[in-house]
């Protein structure tokens, strides 16, 4: 949506889960899919200046991006379960004015 400046959006990525590094045979099952939702918006003050705000993961959305087999008993020796994941970043904002030079 938007007129001559003022714009708004928005982003919906969704992604499959994945199957874990170092699990060939594909034993282990895929990480969960998820869907992350990203806002945005500009408003600009003239040709040459702009203001703006975005807003990733706007719904707050818990995910892995990535997982892999691993050793962990190594460092912890409590720790049995050989799979690690990469958490995927939480909510962020960002305000900030574009000039154009």
């Amino acid at each position: 949506w938007f007129t001559d400046r003022f714009t708004i959006g928005a982003d919906v990525v969704y992604r499959s889960g994945v199957y874990l590094r170092g699990d060939e045979p594909n034993l282990l099952g895929k990480t969960d899919a998820y869907t992350v939702l990203n806002l945005r918006t500009e408003y600009r003050l003239g040709d040459r200046a702009s203001l703006f705000a975005r807003i990733e993961n706007a719904l707050d959305e818990e995910y892995e991006t990535f997982g892999l087999l691993g050793e962990p008993d190594e460092v912890f020796p409590e720790f049995e379960d050989p799979r690690f994941y990469g958490a995927g970043p939480p909510r962020g904002a960002w305000v900030g004015v574009r000039v154009k030079f």
